[in-house]
């Protein structure tokens, strides 16, 4: 590894750095680190924002959700066969922004993911020498389990406290929450 990489990077250089290594969109390798990250390939306190402050891997995950969906932010955001709201401040686009990585999470994540690190901390013929072995994927590859990760995240004890849930039936063709009604209270 390269000795002179920074402390932090932000989530979206490092999606970047991928993406133009890998020959991929960004939104595909952001998509994957986020969806990654849900599953919990980021050791904990590896996600901070700009003044250090621990940013949960969930919500890297369900603010990638927000800015991906249709109307996200006003309509809720599904995981499973659950819908959430008031997520104030926590999930959205601005999260993601702010978001930093510590080299060491970069390192993890890697590991976690059989994946080459970023070009910015492994470079030169090492990285040339590792692309050409085929050991490892050149930028993250996609989460299986994403969701099913998620699900386990946003149900936990201090995520439900956190965030008032409107559960939907379950009558989509999948299984999935329907968004054309919502159940009489």
């Amino acid at each position: 590894m390269q000795s002179n990489s920074a402390p932090y990077t932000q989530l979206r250089r490092l999606a970047l750095e991928w993406a133009v290594d890998a020959q991929v969109p960004p939104e595909m390798v952001l998509r994957n680190i986020c969806e990654w990250a849900a599953a919990g390939a980021f050791p904990e306190k590896s996600l901070v924002d700009s003044i250090g402050k621990k940013i949960s891997a969930l919500n890297i995950y369900m603010s990638f959700r927000a800015a991906i969906e249709p109307n996200g932010l006003l309509t809720g955001i599904s995981v499973g066969d659950t819908t959430y709201h008031e997520h104030g401040s926590e999930w959205g686009p601005p999260v993601i922004a702010a978001a930093l990585v510590s080299s060491e999470g970069v390192l993890a994540f890697c590991e976690h993911t059989n994946t080459l690190p970023p070009p910015s901390m492994l470079g030169g013929i090492r990285r040339a020498w590792a692309k050409l072995k085929q050991q490892k994927s050149v930028s993250p590859p996609p989460c299986p389990d994403a969701e099913d990760h998620a699900v386990k995240g946003v149900r936990t004890p201090a995520c439900a406290r956190r965030h008032r849930i409107l559960e939907l039936p379950c009558d989509g063709p999948e299984g999935r929450a329907s968004t054309n009604r919502i159940p009489a209270r």
